[in-house]
């Protein structure tokens, strides 16, 4: 079995579901199951670096050169959140 977390907007550490999978570790070893494998995805760290794009993109001599870019990113932003809230 696998157990797949996906983070929140705000998450900014890859950490951010440690505790939550120690306490699923300790009941899945008192229940005497196998121990599933653990995953968390997590692109907090691909934000920052976007944050660099946006500044060079904000500063650029032709603003709206990247502009299919940020509507991908902001796509792909808001697709997240309604998925979320969605599931």
């Amino acid at each position: 079995m696998l157990i797949f977390f996906i983070h929140g907007v705000a998450a900014r550490t890859s950490q951010y579901a440690n505790s939550l999978q120690s306490l699923l570790e300790k009941e899945f070893l008192q229940r005497q199951e196998k121990i599933p494998l653990f995953y968390s995805g997590f692109w907090g760290n691909v934000y920052r670096e976007l944050e660099i794009i946006w500044n060079r993109i904000d500063n650029a001599q032709e603003p709206l050169k990247h502009q299919e870019f940020r509507k991908g990113y902001l796509s792909q932003f808001v697709g997240d959140a309604f998925t979320y809230l969605g599931s």
